[in-house]
């Protein structure tokens, strides 16, 4: 009877300690998931520096036909400004600019879009596409800028 006993308390114990072991490395992997989801998510903030306002009022901006032919960034730029004020509930627009160091001389690539009822965001997105272009938006309006130039100056 004693060796049963003895033989029953060696299992428990075994038990115990399996069943401590498995749930001390699941602790462990959730501690590692949440870990890894943190980062993620912290990369996925610095990914967009965008004012997520601005993109909104861009998304909300529906043009009812663009057709730019054959134009440079800065005519397109004008026309994006007149069109947003155009098409804009309140009739304010959204101030795009481009970076005063990429004004400066140069031949600009020719732009060709032509789309209907498409918001501004969309058609900003293929401008600057087609120029080599990158744009940062913030509270104040949307800036324009050559990659190398982005880097420098991430301020409207």
């Amino acid at each position: 009877m004693k060796a049963n006993f003895m033989k029953m308390l060696v299992l428990l114990v075994a038990t115990v300690f399996a069943l401590s072991v498995f749930a001390g490395t699941q602790l462990d992997t959730s501690k590692k998931n949440t870990k890894t989801e943190k980062k993620d998510q912290k990369k996925e903030e610095k990914k967009d520096p965008n004012d997520p306002e601005m993109v909104k009022k861009m998304e909300s901006i529906t043009i009812p036909h663009v057709d730019l032919q054959k134009i440079g960034i800065s005519e397109a730029v004008k026309k994006l400004n007149e069109l947003a004020v155009l098409n804009d509930s309140a009739k304010i627009g959204v101030n795009i600019t481009m970076d005063a160091n990429d004004q400066i001389g140069g031949v600009e690539v020719p732009i060709t879009y032509t789309k209907d009822n498409v918001n501004l965001e969309t058609v900003l997105k293929a401008v600057c596409k087609q120029a080599g272009y990158n744009y940062l938006a913030s509270p104040d309006g949307v800036k324009l800028s050559k990659p190398n130039n982005a880097k420098k100056d991430n301020k409207l």
